[in-house]
């Protein structure tokens, strides 16, 4: 039983030894989070019709609402467990979260699977609530984990990471239409995807619990929000280890960590609450406008997503909803792959060019973010006045591949914001 309990040690140690092998972990399992974001999208026929005959909307004229409202709800839950989530990783091992969450991802396709046979709107609204639940925890701990252990390739990493957002998306769009089709319908594709994320739930599981608090130089790994008020006064020991000052003076904190290194258990004793993380992210003006900014694009973004099939049949560019979501699908996707990690690249090289110049990193990423968001816009406001298939679809594609390179300068303005 000793041999047993040792070898699966050595094993699990192994499993967490190669950054590299849980940052593949994590692009894979952000790969089919948004496989499933594009579920519905795909399929908007096949769930207008379920929305219509659904027992508590029977015969509604809104149909396009609920529909809409079943992306909303998604983020509801995303947004609410994104900030318990991202407070509990300072008692809590980040992976062991990640299983948990994605576990509740799995479940939560099953009950939207279910939803079909039941016929309950309510059902399918609540299982992708949940949804959103679930991927917040793996969220909250990738980007971060990815930013830490990728040195000076930060960058190209993030840019593999955020291609599965576009990526991904696009696949779930051709994955849902061609299932809304087969016989196991699109109830069908969420229990498929259950299937297949389960694995990767169970992986988060055998990793060692205290996997998040070692890097690459063997030192502690924690996450704190930094507040003069948060430490009672006269505890100048206490108050100097929570903001990071060791005894000599010393800087305790790697400043370029998202998830920083402390040289003290008595700094990684003291962790805030929710309330103070979100107070200490509000009164950096740059974090709240970055984040405000990217908001905005990624609500137009899952818009566009969720209608974009829609938008392509009514604008009469397609007759069927296979055709359109394929279309679209790989009109995105080619984006994705093809704008994202040139984004990562050059997000890598300008952040270099400012430091060597003596510049900050938040600096340089959010002048890159407002020139890359200008260009992406006016390339993307010309698909208003695109009449050819041809030139809807080449001004929606270079403006979509353009938009995405704000991804991986955008995130590392909040990376670098984050207090320290």
């Amino acid at each position: 039983m000793g041999c047993d309990t040792s070898s699966w040690r050595r094993w699990s140690e192994w499993l967490a030894s190669d950054p590299k092998m849980l940052m593949t972990f994590f692009i894979l399992a952000n790969f089919f989070n948004f496989v499933d974001r594009g579920i519905i999208p795909g399929a908007s026929s096949e769930f207008n019709a379920f929305i219509k005959n659904s027992a508590e909307l029977n015969n509604t004229d809104s149909v396009d609402t609920w529909l809409g409202l079943l992306q909303s709800m998604f983020i509801v839950g995303y947004s609410i467990a994104a900030c318990i989530f991202g407070n509990m990783v300072h008692t809590h091992p980040p992976f062991l979260l990640v299983g948990i969450g994605l576990s509740v991802w799995c479940a939560s396709a099953v009950l939207a699977g279910l939803s079909e046979p039941t016929g309950s709107y309510t059902l399918l609204a609540g299982a992708r609530m949940l949804s959103g639940v679930g991927e917040a925890s793996f969220q909250v701990v990738s980007s971060p984990y990815i930013q830490d252990n990728s040195g000076a390739h930060t960058g190209f990493w993030l840019g593999l990471f955020y291609t599965a957002i576009p990526f991904g998306t696009a696949v779930g769009y051709g994955y849902a239409a061609v299932m809304a089709t087969s016989p196991f319908g699109w109830p069908g594709a969420f229990f498929l995807e259950a299937i297949v994320m389960t694995p990767l739930a169970l992986f988060c599981f055998l990793l060692p619990r205290d996997v998040h608090s070692k890097s690459k130089d063997g030192l502690l790994l924690d996450t704190l929000a930094l507040d003069d008020g948060m430490v009672e006064e006269g505890d100048d020991h206490d108050r100097d280890a929570y903001r990071g000052v060791s005894e000599d003076g010393s800087d305790m904190y790697d400043a370029n960590d998202s998830l920083h290194k402390p040289r003290s258990s008595t700094a990684s004793s003291i962790h805030p609450s929710i309330t103070e993380e979100i107070m200490q992210c509000l009164r950096r003006p740059l974090f709240v406008s970055n984040a405000l900014g990217y908001a905005a694009y990624g609500g137009g973004i899952i818009g566009f997503s969720t209608f974009g099939p829609a938008f392509a049949m009514g604008l009469g560019y397609y007759a069927q909803e296979t055709s359109a979501s394929m279309v679209f699908g790989g009109v995105m996707a080619v984006a994705g792959l093809v704008g994202t990690p040139i984004g990562g690249a050059v997000t890598d090289k300008v952040l270099a060019r400012f430091k060597a110049q003596g510049r900050t990193a938040a600096e340089a990423a959010t002048s890159l973010a407002c020139i890359i968001n200008i260009i992406g816009t006016a390339i993307v406001l010309a698909t208003v006045f695109a009449k050819p298939l041809w030139l809807f679809m080449g001004s929606l594609g270079i403006g979509e591949m353009v938009g995405e390179y704000t991804a991986i300068p955008s995130y590392s303005i909040l990376f670098h914001l984050i207090p320290s």
